[in-house]
């Protein structure tokens, strides 16, 4: 759905929605965001969009709250928003430690982290499992401040492997380092990795290793220190809205498009 639409079926939808999704909501809420296309990232006009962001925005109309967008990377936005500096991230993982900190939504998308390796070098990485990854010599890369699973975090944890892991501070570092054989594979979401190597014409220049390594939902959160339980409630009523009236979906089918991922060229 062209994004025209979306905003034009939003525009009507908010005079039928109901007054239970605006129950509460601050003057402003401040939501964070790093380049992560195709969820969060500045377009060729300059202009901020993405997934998250165009989903911030339905949200926000639903609930009449006035949004503050806050470049910042991921780690530090956890920070900030532990702190209760920021109020709201996008596209979180659920983990006991965020949620001490940390209100959740309902879960509104799901994926699957694989590892991201050079096309053509697939035979090179008989994985079946982790415990293969953990007896190679595997040169890995990865992003700081990522949750990539329990069993992933235990592996990258250990130190009876020969895997070498290298953390950077975006999938476009991790892209351009497996270009230049920096590293061997990376860890990544493929829909991520491959918005970013299309955007620098080198999509033909990867592939996904089919060894799946995590498969996980993602929410919403909100700062427990300035984002109430009733505000929370509100964000899930208009998700709520925002599904039954088909604007979610609209938004998902935009920018999460149907492909498939081993053969995306």
């Amino acid at each position: 759905m062209p994004l025209h639409q979306t905003i034009r079926t939003l525009c009507v939808f908010m005079v039928l929605i109901s007054a239970r999704a605006m129950a509460d909501c601050p003057e402003r809420l401040t939501v964070g965001w790093e380049s992560w296309e195709p969820f969060m990232y500045l377009n060729s006009e300059g202009q901020l969009t993405g997934l998250d962001i165009e989903l911030a925005r339905a949200i926000g109309m639903v609930m009449t709250c006035n949004l503050v967008f806050i470049e910042i990377p991921f780690k530090r936005h956890l920070l900030e928003l532990k702190r209760g500096k920021i109020d709201v991230a996008s596209s979180v993982q659920y983990t006991a430690e965020r949620a001490e900190f940390a209100r959740y939504s309902n879960a509104y998308r799901s994926s699957g982290m694989h590892l991201i390796i050079r096309a053509g070098e697939r035979k090179c990485y008989p994985f079946k499992s982790l415990e293969d990854v953990a007896r190679s010599t595997l040169v890995l890369g990865s992003t700081t401040g990522y949750f990539y699973g329990n069993e992933v975090n235990a592996l990258l944890a250990r130190t009876d492997t020969a895997i070498t892991h290298e953390a950077v501070l975006s999938d476009e570092q991790n892209v351009r380092k497996l270009i230049a054989n920096r590293i061997d594979a990376f860890l990544g979401d493929p829909v991520v990795a491959f918005r970013v190597a299309q955007r620098f014409g080198l999509s033909k220049q990867i592939e996904v290793h089919p060894l799946p390594v995590h498969s996980t939902t993602f929410y919403l959160i909100g700062s427990k220190l300035s984002v109430s339980e009733a505000t929370m409630d509100s964000i899930n009523m208009a998700l709520e809205e925002l599904e039954a009236n088909g604007a979610l979906r609209g938004i998902l089918q935009q920018y999460m498009p149907p492909v498939d991922i081993h053969n995306p060229n």
